[in-house]
């Protein structure tokens, strides 16, 4: 898991603006301060969509050197962690629950059309994202495509291995 910060700003009769110093271009505005957080989670999301590779992002001590961004936090502006999550692979985990939860699980997953695991997982994708202000992001998506070109499966095996 990644941490980024956005760096949020307001001024007078304005929107709330969030930008992300470790990633260049990646903005968002809220009109009210309680929508910050989603329009930042909303921002990274769409951000991730076309990068192949993510910047290791700074941690707030580093963040505080940068003069650029310090000279924002004088003028009153104020930092936001949003958790990046980047799934890569599926691994088995061994689970205790009770039975008539995963009952419960199975009869909504059958109606829904997908297994059980690919439920429970969509299910901890919306609650990281409501709950903890995780974006969770599908790592090596151009591995997987049936469309995506040899160069663009190469590029995105390379990105993965070099972590």
């Amino acid at each position: 898991m990644k941490l980024f910060y956005g760096l949020v700003h307001k001024d007078k009769n304005s929107a709330f603006g969030i930008s992300f110093p470790d990633l260049e271009g990646c903005f968002s505005a809220a009109d009210e301060e309680q929508d910050v957080l989603a329009a930042a989670q909303q921002a990274l999301a769409l951000y991730l969509q076309d990068e192949n590779v993510v910047a290791q992002p700074r941690s707030v001590l580093d963040l505080h050197k940068d003069k650029s961004v310090r000279a924002e936090l004088e003028a009153g502006a104020f930092l936001i962690g949003v958790p990046l999550i980047s799934v890569e692979r599926k691994e088995r985990f061994n689970l205790m629950l009770d039975p008539a939860l995963v009952a419960g699980v199975d009869f909504i997953a059958k109606s829904a059309g997908v297994s059980r695991s690919d439920y429970i997982g969509q299910t901890l994708k919306r609650r990281l994202a409501a709950e903890h202000g995780a974006v969770v992001s599908s790592a090596g998506k151009s591995l997987k495509s049936k469309t995506a070109s040899k160069g663009a499966k190469s590029a995105a095996a390379s990105a993965l291995s070099q972590k």
